[in-house]
């Protein structure tokens, strides 16, 4: 029981260090054009990403970074975006819009 209660712990302090990573990311590339929490819409047009759930942005900014998605017209913008984001940024990126949401509803 004590190994289960320790990994459960290392798993949340490893998320919340991803989330922190993440939210370094998302400010410096995301927050300009989807506002500082994900929930302003890009260029007037696009999807809040804030209220995506975390496998579906995953999924939309690995497909965005290989050129093969085109929302509102504006893949090409978003692909120019993704294309320098690993796997890693990736997932701590969408962790951090999910801690975002976590603590929106508590």
């Amino acid at each position: 029981m004590k190994t289960v209660f320790a990994s459960l712990i290392a798993l949340a302090a490893v998320v919340s260090l991803s989330a922190e990573s993440g939210r370094e990311l998302f400010t410096q590339r995301c927050a300009p054009c989807h506002g500082e929490k994900g929930m302003q819409q890009a260029l007037g047009i696009s999807s809040q990403i804030g209220r995506m759930d975390r496998k579906t942005l995953i999924e939309s900014l690995e497909i965005y970074r290989i050129g093969r998605l085109s929302r509102y017209g504006r893949g090409d913008l978003m692909t120019e975006q993704a294309r320098s984001l690993s796997d890693r940024d990736i997932r701590e990126i969408a962790d951090y819009l999910q801690s975002l949401r976590r603590k929106k509803k508590q």
